[in-house]
C-alpha cells in the first residue's frame, strides 16, 4: 500500500491532482485545512488492516510523497484546461515525514460515519422503537415528548404485543388530573380562557349538575363580561332556566361584594370575558382575579387549537395561579396529540372534559386514560367524514363546470 499527501489552495483542485497522479482506484484517508491550503491525505492498494497496524509503528522513510501546489491563483483559462479534462500542471515537492496519528484519524472517521448512519436510521434501527415512535405519530405526539417515552419502553424490554400497552399507559402519566370534583366539593370557581372556547356553557353545564345534586339554592353565577354583545344575557337566560340566581358586575369591588353577598352558596361560578392571549386586557383581567385570594382559577381551552396557540395560551394566562383546567370541544377536534403534549409540557391538571352543546350531560370528569382512548380512536378514524363524491363543495364545483 502508497500513501501520498497532497496540498492545494483548495480541495477541488487537491482532488484534481489525486486523480490525474493515482487515478479513481485512490482512497481518501482524511482531509483537512491547513495553513498551507488544503491537505488530503490518500492511498492505493488500501488495507484497513495494515493502515491500522501502521498507526503504531512510523513507515519507512520515503514511503510517503507530499505533493505540493503553489498558493498562488490558478489562471482562468488553466482551470478550464483542467475541467475539459486535460491535465492540470502544479510543481511538486517530497517530503519523508508521515502523517501523524493515521490510524486514530481513521478510527475517528468511521466512528463519526457509523454515528451518522444510525442516526439517519440507515443502520440497524431498533424495530420496537420505530413502532412506538410510529404510533406516537399517529397520536400526533411531537418527536420531544415521545422519544423520550420510547426510550423508557424499549429499556424494560417489553414484547411488541405488550409495547403500544406500555406507550398507552406512559402517555396517560403525563397528563395531571385533579382529584376534586367541583360538583362534590363546591366553592368559589371563576373560569377564563381565550374567546370562543365555551366558558358560559361550560358554567351552565357545572351549575346544572350541581343543582341537580345538591338544589339550585346552593348555587349561584356571577359574570364579569361586559366586553361581548349579549354575554350578560346569555347567562342571565341559563340562570332564569335553572332557577339559579344571576349577578353582572363590572369592576374587582363590584365583584367581591358579589361573592361577599353569595357566600352563603355551596358553589359560586364566575364567568369572565374572553380575551386573546395577546390581548392587553389580559391582564387586568388577571389582576382582577388575584385581587380575590379565595377564588380558584379554572383555565378553559379548546381541543380544536393548534400546538403554538395552545403554549402560547398556556403562557399568557399561566401568569397568575391557575388551580387545573377544562378541555371543550372534544367532539369537534381532528387530533387530541397537541392539547395532550400541551398538558404534559405544563402539568396544569385537568378537571373536566367537554365533548357537546347538551346541558349538562357533555361534560365529564377528567380523565388522563379517557383522553388517550379517545385521541387513538381519532388517530383510527383519521379518514375523511365523507366521500368526496359526497363533498358538498365537490358538488357545487362540479355543478359551476369547475371541478
Amino acid at each position: 500500500m502508497k500513501i501520498k499527501r497532497f496540498v492545494a489552495p483548495d480541495t477541488r483542485q487537491a482532488l484534481r491532482l489525486v486523480r490525474e497522479e493515482l487515478g479513481p482506484d485512490a482512497v481518501v484517508l482524511s482531509s483537512r485545512k491547513s495553513d498551507e491550503g488544503a491537505e488530503i491525505i490518500v492511498a492505493i492498494d488500501y488495507d484497513e488492516k495494515s493502515v491500522t497496524a501502521m498507526a503504531d509503528q512510523p513507515p519507512p522513510k520515503g514511503s510517503v510523497t507530499h505533493l505540493r501546489v503553489s498558493n498562488e491563483r490558478v489562471p482562468q483559462s488553466s482551470a478550464a484546461t483542467a475541467d475539459s479534462g486535460k491535465p492540470a500542471t502544479a510543481p511538486a515537492e517530497e517530503r519523508d515525514e508521515p502523517p501523524e496519528d493515521l490510524g486514530q484519524e481513521l478510527r475517528r472517521l468511521r466512528a463519526l460515519l457509523e454515528h451518522q448512519l444510525r442516526y439517519l436510521g440507515k443502520q440497524d434501527p431498533d424495530p420496537l422503537r420505530e413502532q412506538i415512535l410510529s404510533l406516537f405519530e399517529q397520536l400526533g405526539i411531537g418527536p420531544t415528548l415521545a422519544e423520550g417515552m420510547a426510550t423508557k419502553i424499549v429499556r424494560k424490554g417489553y414484547s411488541s404485543e405488550q409495547a403500544w400497552k406500555a406507550a398507552r399507559r406512559a402517555l396517560s402519566e403525563q397528563i395531571a388530573v385533579t382529584e376534586n370534583d367541583i360538583v362534590h366539593g363546591g366553592g368559589v370557581m371563576a373560569l377564563i380562557g381565550p374567546t370562543g372556547v365555551g366558558k358560559t356553557t361550560t358554567i351552565a353545564k357545572l351549575a346544572a349538575r350541581f343543582a341537580l345534586r345538591y338544589g339550585r339554592k346552593h348555587v349561584a353565577l356571577v359574570t364579569t363580561d361586559m366586553h361581548r354583545i349579549g354575554a350578560q344575557e346569555q347567562l342571565m337566560t341559563f340562570g332564569a332556566t335553572l332557577g339559579i340566581d344571576v349577578e353582572a358586575v363590572s369592576n374587582r369591588i363590584e365583584l367581591r361584594q358579589a361573592l361577599e353577598r353569595q357566600g352563603a352558596k355551596k358553589l359560586v361560578l364566575v364567568d369572565n370575558a374572553g380575551f386573546g392571549q395577546r390581548d392587553l386586557r389580559l391582564a387586568g383581567q388577571l389582576a382582577d382575579l388575584e385581587f380575590i385570594p379565595f377564588l380558584k382559577t379554572y383555565l378553559v381551552i379548546s381541543c380544536t387549537a393548534q400546538s403554538g396557540s395552545l403554549d402560547e395560551v398556556f403562557s399568557a394566562f399561566g401568569k397568575t395561579k391557575l388551580d387545573a383546567c377544562i378541555l371543550t370541544k372534544l367532539d369537534e377536534a381532528v387530533s387530541l396529540g397537541p392539547v395532550i403534549q400541551t398538558l404534559a409540557r405544563f402539568r396544569l391538571p385537568l378537571a373536566y372534559t367537554c365533548d357537546g352543546q347538551r346541558i349538562p350531560e357533555d361534560i365529564h370528569p377528567g380523565s388522563s386514560e379517557d383522553l388517550v382512548c379517545r385521541a387513538e380512536e381519532l388517530a383510527q378514524a383519521g379518514a375523511p367524514r365523507f366521500a368526496p363524491e359526497d363533498n358538498y363543495y365537490s358538488r357545487r364545483l362540479a355543478a359551476n363546470g369547475l371541478a
